[in-house]
C-alpha cells in the first residue's frame, strides 16, 4: 500500500455505536485474493495472464458457498488489486517523475503518469459501490474499513484536484477510526506512516514520524505473518524516509529487504534508483 495514501491531514472520525463483524476465512482470502494482489505486486506475468487470472477468481468467488456479503467483500478486494494492475508503473523514469510531483504538492498532473486511469477508475468504483453498501449495513470491521481507504487513496490519484480534495481526508479519517478501536492494527499503522513519508512536507509530512510508525509495526508480533505486500511496503517506506534524510546505508539496507520481496516491482526499483543517485 504506499503510493495509494500519499494524501491529506489525517482526521479524527468518531466510532460506530454498532459494527457487524465480516469475517473471510484465511484460505478463501489467500486462494482468491492474496495471491492475485502478489501477482500484480510483483510485475513479472503478462497482462493478459493477469487479466485471465483475475476473470477466473472472480468467477469463482461467485460461485463459492459463503454468504453475500463475504462475495461482496472477496470480489471488491479483487477488483482493488486490479485498479493496482493499472497503478503500477511500467518503468522507473515514470515513477521518479511521479514521485517528484507527489513530493512538490503537485497533485494537479498526477494522473498523467497513469496510461490507464480509465480502468483504474473502473475497477475502482466498482469496488467502492460494493464497499459503501457493506458500510450501509453496519459491516464496518477493520478489513472492511481498510479496504474502503485503498480505494479512496487509490482513485484521488488519477481524479482530479476536486476530488482529491474532498475523499483525500477520508483516508486518514478511516484510518483514524480503526486505530481509535485497534491501536496496534499494522495494516491501519501503515497507512499513518506512508501519510508521514509520502505528504510533502509543506503539508505536513514528516519522516522521522513515518519511521516511527514502521517501527511499531516491525516490532508487533503480527508482523513476522504479514502480507508480502505490507512488508514491501514497509521496507520500501523505511528506504524512502532514510533517504529523504541522508542515511543512505540505512536506506540501501532497507531497499535490499523489499526487493527480496518483488525483485521486478517498478516503484522499488525507482526508489533504488534515488538511493543510488542520492537524487530526492
Amino acid at each position: 500500500m504506499k503510493k495509494l495514501l500519499v494524501l491529506l491531514t489525517i482526521f479524527l472520525a468518531p466510532i460506530s455505536l454498532f459494527s457487524k463483524n465480516l469475517e473471510v476465512s484465511d484460505s478463501l482470502y489467500t486462494k482468491y485474493v492474496e495471491n492475485f494482489g502478489n501477482i500484480v505486486t510483483a510485475q513479472e506475468k503478462s497482462q493478459k495472464y493477469i487479466l485471465n487470472t483475475y476473470k477466473k477468481n472472480y468467477n469463482d468467488i461467485n460461485k463459492a458457498p459463503i454468504t453475500k456479503e463475504q462475495k461482496q467483500f472477496l470480489l471488491a478486494s479483487l477488483e482493488y488489486y486490479m485498479g493496482r494492475n493499472y497503478i503500477l508503473f511500467y518503468d522507473t523514469q515514470t515513477m521518479i517523475n511521479h514521485y517528484k510531483a507527489t513530493k512538490t504538492g503537485r497533485f494537479s498532473i498526477l494522473k498523467e503518469y497513469y496510461k490507464n486511469s480509465d480502468l483504474i477508475i473502473k475497477y475502482d468504483e466498482s469496488a467502492i459501490k460494493k464497499v459503501k453498501k457493506l458500510v450501509s449495513q453496519d459491516y464496518t470491521s477493520d478489513n472492511v474499513l481498510l479496504l474502503e481507504a485503498a480505494l479512496f487513496g487509490d482513485i484521488c490519484l488519477v481524479k482530479n484536484v476536486g476530488h482529491l480534495i474532498l475523499n483525500g481526508p477520508k483516508v486518514g479519517k478511516i484510518t483514524n477510526k480503526i486505530l481509535k478501536k485497534h491501536p496496534n492494527n499494522i495494516y491501519a499503522l501503515m497507512n499513518k506512516a506512508a501519510a508521514s513519508i509520502y505528504t510533502p512536507q509543506i503539508w505536513g509530512g514528516d519522516f522521522k514520524k513515518g519511521i516511527n510508525y514502521l517501527d511499531q509495526i516491525i516490532k508487533n508480533k503480527n508482523f513476522e505473518s504479514a502480507s508480502k505486500i505490507l512488508k514491501n511496503d514497509v521496507y520500501t517506506g523505511y528506504a524512502m524516509a532514510y533517504g529523504n534524510l541522508g542515511d543512505y546505508k540505512k536506506a540501501l539496507s532497507y531497499s535490499d529487504k523489499a526487493l527480496k520481496i518483488f525483485p521486478q516491482n517498478i516503484y522499488s526499483l525507482g526508489v533504488r534508483k534515488l538511493i543510488e543517485s542520492k537524487d530526492f
